[in-house]
């Protein structure tokens, strides 16, 4: 019912609502690409930017329990998939990035920190190690 009402009297509230929650300004020059548009519907989402002012946004699917990557250092374009049990991956993230990427995952996937930082710490990092698995 007070959705009714304030549907039918506050119609400007109602659009209010729809604006976004925040606006991030792009720090990465033009040729790292456009910000591309992404479906964040049913999503989890995260934000980080590092002690350069290099921006990353996490991407993950509570279905599927993986995620992507997005940044402007490696280009926006380029969609960088994380999940569980990877055994290859081409990109080189700091300590402070992987423990954000870990943040986000344990929590999308609810299941103990810990255990997906070390996973991840090994197959992320710097230096590259002996990729398991």
């Amino acid at each position: 019912m007070l959705a009714n009402l304030i549907n039918k009297h506050h119609r400007e509230f109602i659009n209010e609502m729809k604006d976004d929650i925040f606006t991030i300004e792009n720090n990465h020059i033009d040729s790292c690409g456009k910000i591309p548009r992404v479906n964040t519907k049913d999503k989890y989402l995260g934000y980080y930017e590092n002690e350069h002012k290099e921006q990353f946004f996490f991407i993950g699917d509570y279905d599927e329990k993986k995620a992507i990557i997005l940044g402007g250092d490696f280009g926006w374009e380029e969609e960088i998939e994380i999940h569980l049990g990877m055994t290859k991956f081409d990109f080189i993230f700091s300590k402070p990035e992987i423990l954000w990427i870990s943040n986000c995952f344990s929590t999308m996937i609810n299941k103990n920190f810990m255990s997906i930082y070390e996973d991840f710490i090994d197959i992320l990092g710097f230096p590259k190690k002996t990729q398991k698995r």
